[in-house]
C-alpha cells in the first residue's frame, strides 16, 4: 500500500520521464501460483504465474507509461552452490 508522498512522487517520477502523470490507487493486487520443483539436492526451479490489479509504477518510478492490469509468468532457479561443493552437510 503506498502512502500519500509515495504516491505523489510516482506521479512526479512520470511527468519528468515524460509520461502523463497518471494518478493510480494506493494498493496494487495479485494472485499468484507458484511450485518448487526439486531437480536435486542442490537445484530447485520454481515456476509461478501471477495477475495483478491496479498496477503501479513502484518498482520502476521512472516508467513514462500508464502501466496496466496483467499476467506474469516466469521461472526462478536456485542453486545451492554449497551443497554442490560439499560445503554443508544438510
Amino acid at each position: 500500500m503506498l502512502t500519500p508522498h509515495e504516491q505523489e512522487f510516482l506521479k512526479q517520477e512520470n511527468i519528468a520521464a515524460g509520461g502523463t502523470g497518471y494518478t493510480v490507487g494506493r494498493t496494487q493486487y495479485g494472485l499468484k501460483l507458484d511450485a518448487n520443483i526439486a531437480l536435486s539436492r542442490s537445484i530447485i526451479l520454481s515456476p509461478y504465474v501471477m495477475r495483478t490489479w491496479n498496477t503501479n509504477t513502484w518498482g520502476n518510478p521512472s516508467f513514462a507509461g500508464t502501466p496496466r492490469n496483467g499476467f506474469v509468468a516466469g521461472i526462478l532457479a536456485s542453486v545451492f552452490f554449497d551443497k554442490m561443493l560439499g560445503l554443508t552437510d544438510r
